[in-house]
């Protein structure tokens, strides 16, 4: 049987603070996370606080499928997941 799930979504995030934040997109087949003026990537740094627009692609071609993003804070090790409220529709 074929099976196969793929997304796009756009929206922005708000980075609440100045410094270096990482974003980290995870899925279980295929992900690319993007700005309007850069390539796709898995991994992103922000430098600045504020709203980003930011696009992503995933696809999943057999069972379950799943994206999920995380930051990493400035001065941070580990991904943390992105709470809702730095989520926002574009106009």
């Amino acid at each position: 049987m074929a099976e196969g799930v793929g997304m796009r979504a756009e929206g922005l995030l708000r980075f609440p603070s100045a410094g270096t934040w990482t974003l980290v997109a995870m899925s279980n087949d295929g992900v690319n996370v993007a700005r309007p003026t850069e390539s796709s990537c898995r991994t992103a740094t922000f430098t600045q606080r504020g709203w980003y627009r930011l696009s992503s692609t995933i696809f999943q071609r057999r069972n379950t499928w799943a994206l999920q993003l995380y930051w990493i804070p400035p001065g941070g090790k580990d991904p943390v997941l992105i709470p809702a409220e730095a989520y926002a529709q574009a106009r």
